[in-house]
């Protein structure tokens, strides 16, 4: 069992934390609608930043201290143990793919896999934690939570490419994608399967 198992945020710190996830919606709406130029240098440069004040935590108490007195409260166990060396926050992971995005064949479909992963993440975390009963093996998710990210996921996508059979097979994979749990972080892995899910589907 992790230490984000053991230690949850509470539903208030959840919710404030996945309410940064509808401000991450500016991602999309910039992949979408900026020229591809501008969006990659604004996402990589943002990365960078936000990569840099994640390493700078392991060797810079102050830099540390000032982070965890910001946002400690929002940010979950794992990510706040800086013992073991660099560790980055969902916060930066979030750049992170949207840095990636940004020089995705499909940039528009792209941005609204993004969107609907920031959505539907939101959906399950906050459906999970408040009336999810059933979890999956192995792991601190919910089937309640997956069905809400499924149902969210679905109609955003629904809404931005149309429904489709394709939609549905991506939908799927995205699903699975978040529930499992696979080593590299959900805010990378889900919204990059989906989008090469729908750019080979398509």
């Amino acid at each position: 069992m992790t230490s984000d198992s053991l230690h949850p945020l509470s539903l208030k710190a959840e919710g404030l934390r996945k309410a940064l996830h509808l401000v991450a919606l500016v991602v999309p709406i910039m992949l979408t609608l900026f020229p591809p130029d501008l969006s990659r240098a604004f996402f990589g440069v943002s990365a960078v930043i936000a990569a840099s004040i994640d390493a700078s935590r392991a060797f810079l108490p102050k830099i540390a201290r000032m982070v965890d007195n910001l946002f400690g409260f929002m940010m979950r166990a794992s990510e706040r143990d800086t013992a073991q060396g660099v560790v980055l926050n969902g916060a930066t992971w979030v750049l992170i793919t949207a840095a990636l995005l940004a020089w995705w064949p499909d940039v528009r479909s792209a941005g609204w896999i993004f969107a609907a992963f920031m959505l539907a993440d939101a959906a399950a975390a906050l459906v999970g934690r408040s009336v999810g009963r059933v979890h999956w093996l192995g792991t601190s998710r919910t089937v309640e939570g997956s069905l809400a990210f499924a149902i969210t996921c679905a109609l955003t996508l629904a809404i931005g490419v149309g429904a489709t059979p394709t939609v549905a097979l991506v939908v799927g994979v995205m699903t699975l994608a978040e529930a499992l749990p696979l080593p590299i972080n959900d805010n990378v892995r889900v919204p990059l399967i989906g989008a090469a899910a729908l750019w080979f589907l398509s």
